[in-house]
């Protein structure tokens, strides 16, 4: 590692373990991987990177280790060839085809699993009215004026063949507000704010 735990959280070797964890949960904001693309590896490294300091740091124990260790180093001098293409960001010098990682599809599948699950929620409401709307039965048939009619238990109204047994020939349709003419029968339609007028 190039940098120390302190470069890395950006705090002094003097600053308190408070100090350290409000600029290490900072960091951690700013470098976590669910902020990026999915499969971004340098937020994953960095994101190690904090936790591994946050680790060291966050234990006297640990710290005092550390700083002890740091202070047995002799200092590191990094000499920078400026035509060296490894500071090219544009260079890749991996050979090896970039692979998503797996887990990235998964992510990116919890980030809208809630989208999913309500549209098949709304898509199975959808289909549950549209089938069950009347209470599981068969859609029932209009009436038309002029057809016949079959008048059948609880008041269900089925066009029937004139031909065949029937109950009527429909006169007219009215609401329930409106009476029959005189000679027809009123049949109240279930479910429906309408009666047929019979006559037979």
């Amino acid at each position: 590692m190039s940098r120390s735990h302190y470069d890395l959280l950006g705090v002094a070797p003097s600053a308190s373990t408070e100090e350290i964890r409000k600029a290490y949960l900072r960091q951690a904001r700013e470098h976590h991987p669910d902020r990026g693309p999915a499969g971004d590896r340098q937020r994953a490294r960095a994101m190690q990177e904090l936790n591994e300091a946050w680790w060291v740091l966050r234990d006297p124990e640990r710290r005092r280790r550390y700083d002890e260790s740091c202070r047995s180093r002799p200092p590191r001098v990094v000499v920078v060839d400026p035509d060296d293409p490894r500071l090219d960001p544009d260079v890749d010098l991996d050979p090896r085809p970039y692979a998503e990682a797996p887990a990235g599809f998964w992510s990116d599948l919890l980030r809208f699993a809630p989208w999913l699950v309500l549209v098949v929620v709304l898509v199975l409401i959808f289909v549950f009215t549209a089938y069950a709307g009347n209470g599981g039965t068969e859609p029932r048939e209009r009436a038309v004026v002029g057809s016949c009619v079959r008048v059948q238990a609880g008041l269900d109204v089925r066009t029937v063949d004139c031909a065949g047994p029937n109950d009527g020939r429909v006169v007219s349709v009215a609401d329930r507000t409106t009476a029959c003419p005189s000679g027809t029968l009123g049949v109240r339609v279930r479910g429906e704010g309408r009666v047929i007028c019979l006559r037979r």
